[in-house]
């Protein structure tokens, strides 16, 4: 036995120095052959000028940001995983002399250092080592080395990893596709429904491994086959859906326990930014932020109704029936979003304003969109390219024109755009050319699609970072470089209201990525008086069903947040339904007008004299889970 494994491990030692020595041309040979790429990839791979040795250090991050395939990224990341695995299991055999079993290899693990906003991943996979005390004392050896920097360690036992743990640690005759799913449970205690696919498709590539991988018993290689051949049908089955609906209700009643993994608590060097305890009142009211008391009288009042054993309720909203029950918005008298805030122990107030118009939705430009959205057919047309005099400067009327003419092409043959679409495809089709012709046409954010990875929503999901979680959509400023925008789709046009599913899920993720945005800024932004910083907003856009509605959020005088909609406005899937546009950009006009004025505000908190007044380090309050993750 020990003679064939080693042999078997020196075959594959010398496949990985092989692949090493190819320069780019071969290696695109060598991967056409062994992983049955097909010609786009292997174009990325040849313009990225891959090497074998930077083949075999690929990650699936750098793969996906290259924009290769998501079946190649599992091929490609499967493959070099074999290639590194046996690598160290080679290493491990020269150094144990006399032994018939190879020891396995332990699960592979990262790191993920944020340091000053920025990530950088570590793979620890020579000697592999599992999450012991010793990596414990790594990790504050790590932050005692670097001192002040802010400095978050997260865990990642990808999902590929489990599996692999899975087949190792579980005889072959157990091997079952539910015995798997609750393994991963235990040793992935982030999964959600939302990785169903991502644990199918994985699961799938391992057992693909497994049946073609000769180093493995014949029964293994064919219970493998067997498992994969019926594992699309298999995940259909209603156990399985059972299944995930019990990992999100885990999720949505420990929302607190499933945020970021132990991180370092530098709040010493933050100057012991925030002492106080967080007092928890979540309100679905429209709340005044200048007739809110000080924090002392709130303290006061807080401890008399402790002790008297009073507990003040929550105010009722004035709103109107009709904007309360309005369909598909956020609904924050919903009993999982006030389940949420609970759990996150957060203060959080929700207002519904109506926004001054903006000063540049003008005479001039009512006129043009009201003109163009008149006209039929090919009259549209000529009507979106007509040119006004003296308006030749006018930079969101060229933006006005280059949306109109974009939807103008998207249903001149055909006038009916179709509801029964996937995700993806209607954030490309209705939503994306709102943000992709801003950018081109005022040039002061850039956007990153679609399911981008931001940092903030990775930290919302789960307490390890698995790096599935992503937003639609992110918006970062230029002039700062800050993330100060997101956009969530959470419900499909061909979904009917009775069917949402994800809605308010996504509405409480929405939220707490807007307050982690700001408080990213907030923190650069100590010593500014509060006066000021409650100027500073980040801004967001959820979509459910046909409804699109902007959102801002911003801190109060008493250190508590205030998400507030802008405004709200439904989307046209026909050539019929072109009026709709006018809502559309009349939003966006409220947008450009609110990212614009938060570039002059946060360059006048620049010149901001420091004095005596209350600073956001005073007031600032952070829900305890988020201090770990961002102390």
């Amino acid at each position: 036995m020990a003679s064939t494994s080693t042999f078997v491990i020196a075959k594959e030692n010398k496949l990985i120095n092989k692949v090493k020595k190819l320069n780019t041309e071969k290696l695109i040979e060598f991967l056409s052959e062994e992983i049955q790429l097909d010609e786009c990839d292997l174009d990325i791979i040849r313009e990225k000028k891959v090497s074998g040795r930077a083949f075999i250090k690929l990650t699936e991050d750098k793969l996906e940001e290259w924009g290769i395939a998501d079946g190649s990224v599992l091929a490609i990341a499967d493959f070099v995983e074999e290639l590194r695995g046996e690598e160290c299991e080679f290493s491990k055999q020269r150094k144990v002399e006399d032994k018939d079993i190879i020891t396995p290899l332990a699960t592979r693990v990262k790191y993920i250092f944020h340091i000053s906003g920025l990530t950088i991943s570590y793979a620890c996979m020579d000697p592999p080592i599992l999450w012991t005390p010793a990596a414990d004392a790594w990790k504050e050896g790590l932050a005692h080395l670097l001192g002040p920097i802010t400095v978050s360690v997260i865990l990642l036992m990808n999902i590929l990893s489990a599996l692999t743990s899975y087949f190792d640690e579980t005889y072959v005759d157990n091997w079952s596709h539910i015995d798997c799913l609750e393994y991963l449970a235990k040793v992935c205690p982030h999964l959600t429904s939302e990785d169903r696919i991502e644990i199918l498709e994985s699961y799938k590539a391992k057992l693909r491994s497994i049946s073609s991988s000769q180093s493995m018993l014949q029964k293994s290689r064919m219970k493998a086959f067997k498992l994969v051949e019926a594992a699309d049908r298999s995940f259909k089955r209603n156990e399985v859906t059972l299944f995930f609906e019990e990992l999100d209700t885990k999720v949505d009643t420990n929302a607190t326990n499933n945020l970021a993994n132990a991180t370092n608590n530098l709040a010493n060097a933050k100057g012991n930014l925030l002492q106080s305890k967080l007092k928890v009142h979540a309100y679905n009211n429209i709340i005044n932020p200048e007739s809110g008391e000080d924090l002392m009288t709130s303290r006061k009042r807080k401890h008399e109704e402790e002790e008297n054993g009073l507990k003040t309720p929550p105010l009722r909203s004035p709103l109107n029936e009709d904007a309360l029950s309005t369909l598909n918005k956020r609904q924050m008298s919903d009993e999982k979003v006030i389940q949420y805030l609970n759990s996150m122990e957060q203060s959080l107030k929700y207002n519904q304003v109506t926004v001054q118009t903006p000063s540049l939705w003008t005479e001039s430009l009512k006129s043009y969109i009201n003109n163009v959205l008149e006209k039929p057919g090919d009259e549209f047309k000529m009507e979106i390219m007509r040119k006004i005099e003296g308006d030749e400067g006018n930079k969101f009327r060229l933006y006005c024109e280059k949306i109109l003419m974009d939807f103008y092409n998207l249903v001149d043959v055909f006038p009916n755009l179709s509801r029964k679409i996937g995700e993806r495809k209607y954030i490309i089709q209705n939503i994306s050319s709102l943000f992709k012709f801003y950018e081109s046409t005022f040039g002061d954010f850039h956007f990153d699609w679609i399911e981008t990875h931001w940092p903030a929503s990775k930290l919302t999901k789960s307490r390890t970072y698995s790096g599935i979680v992503k937003v639609d959509a992110r918006g970062v400023r230029v002039f700062d470089d800050k993330e100060i925008f997101h956009i969530k789709a959470s419900d499909l046009p061909s979904l009917s209201s009775s069917q949402h599913r994800h809605a308010v899920n996504d509405a409480t993720k929405s939220i707490h990525t807007d307050i982690l945005n700001l408080i990213a800024i907030l923190l650069d932004h100590l010593r500014v008086p509060v006066e000021n910083a409650t100027e500073i907003k980040v801004f967001s856009l959820q979509a459910i069903e046909y409804r699109v509605s902007l959102y801002s959020l911003n801190m109060l005088k008493d250190g508590t947040f205030l998400t507030s909609e802008l405004y709200s406005t439904l989307l046209p899937f026909s050539l019929d339904a072109i009026s709709k546009y006018k809502g559309i950009l009349y939003m966006m006009a409220i947008f450009h007008e609110e990212v614009t004025k938060q570039m002059s505000i946060m360059k006048k908190i620049d010149l901001i004299d420091h004095n005596e007044e209350s600073t956001v380090r005073d007031v600032l309050k952070i829900p305890k889970a988020l201090k770990d993750l961002l102390l």
